[in-house]
């Protein structure tokens, strides 16, 4: 029984340092002004932090890097997924995201523009009021980056504000 507990505990601690690389107080800080800088453009109110949704977040990168192929992100949050071979800033991830403001002009939300700009949408949405990001690493050195959004936002049949 011992050696079975000390198996799962190895295997534990092996998967936590491969996988998961929670975001520190600093990098916390600049996705979430990353974020705030953009919804200020368009005149919705701020989002804050919350540490339960990166909790989240990092539990749904950590199912990215062992699989990348994994559709398997909680919904209930809305989420925006971004990947690199280099390990990104907040600024990079963000203005990924963002770079799809060029296609947004305001419009209500359809399954076909949410594929357009989704990612933008989803930041400046006007009922969001927190988020929480993290980032992980997988086996192969690729970084996936999550971050949930509550309540979540683009929702069909909406406009963003």
């Amino acid at each position: 029984m011992i050696k079975k507990v000390t198996s799962v505990l190895f295997f534990v601690i092996i998967a936590c340092s491969v996988y998961g690389q929670n975001l520190d107080e600093s990098e916390a800080y600049f996705y979430l002004a990353e974020h705030n800088t953009h919804r200020q453009i368009v005149g919705v109110p701020d989002v804050r932090w919350s540490d339960t949704l990166a909790l989240e977040a990092q539990q749904q990168a950590d199912i990215v890097a062992q699989n990348m192929y994994s559709t398997e992100i909680d919904n209930y949050y809305g989420v925006n997924l971004y990947r690199s071979t280099k390990e990104p800033t907040a600024k990079e991830v963000v203005s990924h995201w963002a770079s799809e403001q060029k296609y947004f002009h305001g419009d209500t939300i359809t399954e076909k523009n949410l594929r357009i700009f989704g990612h933008y949408s989803q930041i400046i949405w006007k009922q969001t009021v927190s988020i929480g990001c993290a980032m992980a690493k997988t086996p192969g050195g690729t970084y996936i980056v999550v971050c949930l959004y509550n309540p979540k936002g683009n929702i069909i049949g909406q406009k963003a504000y």
